[in-house]
């Protein structure tokens, strides 16, 4: 996402940093990563047919996560629903605490600059 930021001259400056709870907790926060992956190439399915974003050369981003993706989709809500089964509560306070930390970081006015 750097580079694809850097590409229109922006780069990232804002660093959040959160407390390790349980591993369950962080799996909530994986779920959260994970299942962006899986908006990316929903997106990027799209967007790869567009010529104008295409000439961007800004799809580092979207091209991350597209190698075997299915198959760790499937392997992490494996691992997840263990989790679930143990602690939910960390599962589910993880989960919240990284859609948290995303709109945050979303939300934040200083977040980029430019050069």
């Amino acid at each position: 996402l750097a580079d694809d930021l850097a590409t229109f001259g922006l780069f990232p400056t804002y660093q959040q940093q959160l407390e390790f709870q349980s591993p369950s907790f962080a799996v909530g926060l994986c779920y959260v990563a994970e299942g962006s992956c899986l908006g990316n190439q929903m997106m990027y399915h799209n967007l790869k047919s567009n010529p104008t974003f295409m000439a961007w050369e800004a799809s580092s981003f979207y091209e991350s996560c597209k190698e075997g993706f299915g198959a760790r989709w499937r392997g992490f809500l494996q691992i997840m629903e263990g989790f679930a089964k143990e602690d939910y509560e960390g599962l589910e306070r993880g989960g919240k605490a990284g859609f948290d930390l995303f709109r945050r970081l979303w939300l934040k006015e200083d977040l980029m600059q430019t050069t």
